[in-house]
């Protein structure tokens, strides 16, 4: 979560920039978010928002990334490992799609990592077999790639973020 590369992958990910950077105010009887028209004019979709010379008025991937960073929270409790991930934003239904979004993309990198690491673990044992001419080490190391294997499929269910 603390990944620049994530975050700007996620917002890119989901056109999140718009909502991010030029949100003015939530309309609650509409449920719609109200676009700051000094920032940005949605009928043309261009950026409108001033900056310095030589800069684009379209923010930039850093500036997104310190605004998201602004808006979401997360903590772990230490007793049972659990992590809490919350989003403050104009828009209730704009946080609750962004935290559902986000539990989603976090758990399959998890799930991601979690095989990669597997795949690493068991290329690393069978390099093994192949220098060892002793069988009981030969046996040990298809023994952990037994058990390399079955974590494969068991998933990551321990590690996956829960709303």
């Amino acid at each position: 979560m603390q990944s620049r590369q994530f975050i700007n992958a996620f917002i890119n990910k989901y056109d999140l920039l718009v909502p991010l950077m030029a949100g003015e105010k939530w309309s609650e009887s509409t449920d719609t978010l109200v676009l700051d028209p000094e920032i940005y004019d949605p009928e043309t979709k261009t950026w409108l928002r001033e900056v310095e010379p030589g800069k684009s008025p379209i923010p930039t991937d850093w500036e997104a990334y310190k605004e998201f960073k602004k808006l979401i929270a997360v903590s772990e409790s230490k007793d049972n490992g659990l992590v809490t991930l919350s989003i403050t934003h104009l828009s209730p239904t704009i946080a609750k799609q962004w935290v559902d979004w986000l539990v989603t993309d976090l758990n399959a990198w998890v799930k991601k990592e979690s095989l990669d690491e597997t795949r690493r673990n068991i290329g690393y044992l069978e390099e093994q077999i192949k220098k060892t001419s002793i069988s009981d080490m030969q046996s040990v190391f298809y023994q952990l790639i037994e058990e390399q294997t079955k974590n494969r499929y068991v998933g990551t269910s321990t590690r996956r973020i829960r709303l």
